[in-house]
């Protein structure tokens, strides 16, 4: 309950920042405005780093507990770097604009839980998809892996990110992963991420 509540608090204060800036900024015709502009999709595509800071939700119980019931659990902080390529593109006949492309990033959480505690750094390769919901701010979805110990374990993700000029966004996203394969416990993480991106987008 209280990830979720964290969620659609963070997504929105993104969204209602989103949408009012582009309110803020809108431009007489002919005058050239980032903000505004339909091409303003294409500020996306290219090569991207980015930083992030957040919290993790660690969930775990021992698979051996006869109730099979008791759960424990635990919050962390984690921090991200990362790198992206991707490439922004519209559909005519949809009349709708979308994002795709793949990201690396090196995430570190010094989980104080015994269940997570081989997990401080890792590399999460994810594939990212977007749906411009403005030409400046777009939702998307990423899928990707997460390993822990000997074993990959599947990590899905929504989130929110928007221009705030032409190099620069800002974003927020909510991941789950979901630790099925891994000793003796049952473990679950749900992670809240803020993070900001710089483009080469050749613009």
């Amino acid at each position: 309950m209280k990830k979720q509540l964290c969620m659609g608090i963070l997504l929105l204060t993104l969204s209602s920042l989103a949408l009012g800036s582009e309110k803020q900024n809108s431009s007489p015709p002919g005058q050239n405005n980032f903000l505004t502009k339909p091409s303003n999709i294409q500020y996306y595509s290219g090569l991207y780093f980015g930083v992030g800071i957040g919290v993790n939700s660690n969930t775990w119980r021992d698979k051996n507990d006869i109730d099979n019931h008791a759960t424990n659990g635990d919050l962390a902080f984690n921090s991200s770097l990362s790198v992206g390529y991707g490439k922004a593109f519209t559909i005519e006949s949809l009349n709708s604009s979308f994002y795709l492309g793949g990201e690396l990033s090196g995430q570190y959480s010094p989980f104080q839980s015994t269940a997570f505690s081989y997990q401080r750094f890792l590399l999460v390769p994810a594939v990212k998809l977007g749906y411009f919901l403005t030409p400046k701010t777009m939702l998307y979805a990423l899928g990707g892996l997460k390993k822990y110990m000997h074993d990959l374990n599947p990590m899905g993700g929504i989130g929110i990110e928007t221009m705030v000029s032409k190099k620069i966004s800002l974003s927020g996203q909510f991941t789950y992963t979901n630790y099925h394969n891994n000793s003796d416990h049952q473990k679950w993480q749900g992670g809240v991420l803020l993070g900001a991106a710089y483009h080469f987008n050749g613009i």
